[in-house]
């Protein structure tokens, strides 16, 4: 390998783009950020996505004047909700990391939104809660030097990796 070039796979977008298997990992629906660790069997259920009418009206942020470190104070309104439930299907405590993928009208490929880490006893459910904000739902539009909400359908994915998400749901703004 051209190591100039080793940086791209980094990550695992380069592996899911060329649906490569990191050596690290045996296959890719076993991980794309390295092998499990745990063995337990998770069942994720009951995906629903709320969205919040009020913030996802405007397409720009409202109130732009409000400035604080890291952008105009309206960018980390939330936008949307995402929950679903987990249940650890096998005979020992184990966590789990669910992770939230989305698909933006227009853009990139399953980027990763958000995660959340639970300690799940055998036979237990919990809930997974998800916030996106305006910020993680926007896109940088060169003309208005703005983030702007794209208008379209979001489709939102959950799971244990963005190899297996068996949620599926989707907003529309």
């Amino acid at each position: 390998m051209d190591m100039r070039n080793a940086l791209q796979y980094v990550n695992g977008k380069t592996f899911t783009a060329a649906t490569m298997n990191p050596m690290f990992g045996s296959s890719m629906e076993q991980s794309t950020t390295g092998p499990e660790i745990a063995l337990n069997d998770f069942e994720y259920s009951s995906p629903a996505v709320d969205l919040n009418t009020i913030a996802s009206a405007s397409r720009l942020p409202p109130k732009p004047n409000v400035i604080l470190q890291g952008g105009v104070n309206s960018l980390w309104d939330e936008v949307a909700r995402v929950r679903c439930n987990n249940k650890d299907m096998d005979d020992c405590t184990a966590k789990e990391v669910a992770q939230l993928y989305m698909i933006v009208p227009r853009g990139p490929k399953k980027v990763l939104c958000g995660f959340e880490k639970q300690l799940l006893v055998t036979g237990e459910q919990s809930a997974f809660e998800f916030s996106l904000t305006r910020r993680d739902l926007g896109r940088w539009n060169v003309a208005e030097q703005q983030w702007e909400l794209q208008r379209g359908t979001y489709q939102i994915f959950v799971g244990k990796s963005v190899a297996d998400t068996p949620l599926v749901g989707e907003c529309t703004t």
